[in-house]
């Protein structure tokens, strides 16, 4: 900023006659005032309306000479800094979402082998499909086990040791769920085979 303009900041001038950019030269808000623009074809005095009109900032104008001792660039900084900081606080967020849940799929994953390991050796005949998280327990180490049995029924405490042997060795809560088909009814192991085929 030329020492001239910079005079009306520290004189407390609060308006004053410019030659802006439009091509008029009305009497404006001292505050109002941005910069100056160098570009030969609309030489002059660029406000907040027309920096945001002409999109100067947008276009990276090389033309434009920013005031900055002017009150509008510490609050555009301001705001600039904020979206930043807004912007890099969700990628954070997303980042960590992620980590997590590669966490819990990997977690998840060991404990589906483990419980369908434990299924063969107390021969039950069972496929366990999956085992994830409980989303509507209060605690982080509550799982439900799903899994497929030869009967069209809810047959969960039949293998109960699962869920016991989990309990002791792996510790948190686990809880076994019948899969069922979207007609409603419990699926058994040839409704799973047949929907993998």
């Amino acid at each position: 900023m030329s020492n001239k303009d910079q005079k009306f900041i520290d004189m407390n001038i609060t308006h004053r006659r410019v030659s802006l950019i439009d091509g008029t030269r009305p009497v404006v808000d001292t505050k109002a005032i941005v910069g100056f623009c160098h570009y030969l074809i609309h030489k002059g005095y660029v406000t907040v309306t027309l920096l945001q009109k002409h999109e100067c900032l947008e276009k990276k104008c090389p033309y434009l000479e920013k005031f900055d001792a002017y009150p509008f660039w510490a609050k555009y900084e301001a705001r600039e800094k904020q979206k930043a900081s807004i912007k890099q606080a969700k990628k954070n967020r997303l980042l960590q979402e992620k980590i997590q849940k590669e966490k819990a799929d990997g977690k998840t994953d060991s404990l589906k082998s483990i419980a369908q390991n434990l299924a063969d050796k107390l021969d039950y005949n069972i496929i366990i499909t999956r085992v994830a998280y409980d989303k509507n327990s209060e605690s982080q180490d509550s799982f439900i086990v799903y899994y497929v049995s030869k009967y069209s029924y809810n047959d969960w405490y039949k293998f109960l040791e699962i869920v016991k042997v989990l309990n002791n060795c792996h510790g948190g809560k686990y809880m076994l769920r019948h899969v069922k088909l979207p007609d409603g009814n419990y699926a058994t192991l040839s409704d799973w085979k047949n929907r993998r085929n």
